[in-house]
């Protein structure tokens, strides 16, 4: 019966990360890439302070909106894989510690995940 309830309490707090990645995903999904941009002003900071700002002349205008809904979808995708990643990590940290690391750790991909991308698209054209 024990592991009737520890099965049952391992469902529930995935459960809740996977509703939470499926809000966010809808989120982004009905916005159109809106969040995009919590992940891509960093991008552009980090671009400008590392001295390659000439590669964002070639990115403006609706040219940002495919990275902006690329970056938006991966980071709600994302949420099921990290939350199971902190629970391996630091199983024993309090639950908004946990979603703060979550948070940050989504966000630091997502961030690298358009460096990438900007990268790419700057090749390209």
């Amino acid at each position: 019966m024990e592991f009737f309830y520890m099965m049952l309490d391992w469902f529930m707090v995935n459960i809740t990360a996977c509703i939470c990645s499926g809000v966010a995903f809808l989120i982004c999904f009905l916005t159109m890439g809106l969040p995009g941009f919590l992940f891509y002003g960093p991008t552009i900071f980090l671009y400008e302070k590392l001295g390659f700002g000439h590669v964002l002349i070639k990115i403006q205008g609706d040219s940002t909106w495919p990275m902006l809904i690329l970056g938006s979808f991966l980071g709600s995708i994302l949420v099921v894989p990290i939350h199971l990643l902190v629970i391996k990590i630091a199983p024993s940290i309090a639950v908004w510690n946990h979603v703060l690391m979550v948070v940050m750790i989504i966000w630091l991909i997502t961030v690298f995940v358009n460096v990438l991308m900007i990268f790419d698209y700057s090749r390209k054209h």
